[in-house]
């Protein structure tokens, strides 16, 4: 199931996790780690179909069930505990999604210090803290997940894309438009180097960093970066494209060219 899921091929995925559970649930009774473990891959699934309220379901009865018995895996319990505030974050519970988020950092802090699998808590973290408008919390968290990342995985781990880009999007808040695009150019190196041809990050990037040259005064550049970015969500049928169909209709009102489509830049017709 775990290899289908990964695979992509989520429809193949679903009644293997399903098996799974109900092996488990058979064997080991409905109260013991490894039925913990098939609840979390359904969880998954279901926050990928977009049913929140099974998602919810599921991994609130793995972080029951591992509140009793983590089988004696020290990061049991604060992966799905993290797991649990993302998915509560998305139904909008963004209080207790924090609370939950926070108790699953400090535990994994106590239990593993020095596990990679940290990883995704803390960029977990830092994004509820991003959301909470914390941005110095918010960028420590950051810094070390890169950090992290960079030790176990290398300078240019295609991990380091997301945690660049919250980055990039921390210094435009505050204003620090250098420092965006140092980030951004980094984020859009990442992606370039682990991703040959259309990739989203690397869409998502280019117009990024097209809107922040434009900013800076490097408007032929720019728009230039803009239109790489529109092409490669067109060719990848991603309606994201409409995005950097803003940033271009932006830099275009900059120079005062209300022409809508110059040179074939692209159209959303969705």
């Amino acid at each position: 199931g775990e290899i289908r899921a990964n695979q992509g091929r989520f429809d193949e995925a679903q009644p293997l996790f399903e098996q799974a559970l109900a092996v488990a649930e058979k064997e080991y009774g409905p109260d013991h780690p490894a039925v913990a473990e098939s609840l979390q891959n359904l969880s998954v699934l279901a926050y990928i179909a977009g049913d929140m309220q099974a998602s919810a379901r599921h991994i609130e009865r793995a972080v029951a069930i591992l509140e009793r018995d983590d089988g004696g895996d020290p990061i049991a319990l604060p992966a799905a505990l993290s797991n649990l505030a993302v998915t509560r974050g998305t139904l909008g519970q963004l209080r207790a999604a924090r609370d939950i988020q926070d108790r699953a950092t400090r535990l994994f802090r106590e239990r593993a210090p020095n596990d990679a699998r940290l990883i995704p808590l803390l960029s977990n973290a830092a994004r509820f803290a991003l959301n909470s408008s914390e941005h110095d919390e918010a960028q420590a968290l950051l810094n070390e997940t890169v950090a992290l990342i960079e030790r176990e995985h290398g300078p240019d781990s295609p991990t380091l894309w997301s945690a660049l880009s919250s980055l990039a999007n921390l210094e435009y808040i505050r204003g620090n438009v250098r420092e965006e695009r140092a980030y951004t150019e980094r984020a859009l190196a990442v992606t370039r180097a682990n991703f040959a041809g259309d990739h989203p990050w690397t869409a998502s990037s280019l117009g990024d960093l097209g809107l922040q040259r434009v900013r800076m005064g490097e408007t032929e550049e720019g728009e230039a970066q803009l239109r790489e970015s529109i092409a490669m969500y067109e060719r990848m049928g991603d309606s994201a494209a409409i995005s950097s169909l803003r940033y271009l209709a932006i830099a275009q009102r900059q120079r005062g060219d209300d022409d809508p489509d110059p040179q074939g830049a692209g159209r959303a017709d969705a």
